[in-house]
């Protein structure tokens, strides 16, 4: 299957990453880590993504979190 993590390269999102990877699934994360080796980093910002040019995901693994809670009510929409 195809699978798209958002927040895959966090905590848990890398941790999630590697037991699709082991179960031989195609990975595709976001974050703003490097992602862990075998799965393909489509970038930082989720909101930005191309779904047009990516591939059909049978999966969408949501692990994007705030990670500091002085910014959560922040408005990231317009962010470039």
């Amino acid at each position: 299957m195809k699978i798209l993590i958002s927040g895959g390269t966090g905590f848990v999102g890398q941790h999630v990453a590697k037991l699709y990877l082991k179960a031989k699934h195609e990975v595709y994360v976001t974050g703003r880590e490097a992602p862990v080796p075998g799965a393909e980093y489509l970038g930082r910002d989720f909101q930005q993504l191309d779904f047009d040019k990516l591939p059909a995901f049978d999966i969408l693994n949501h692990q994007a979190a705030i990670t500091d809670p002085q910014h959560a009510d922040e408005d990231t929409s317009s962010s470039a």
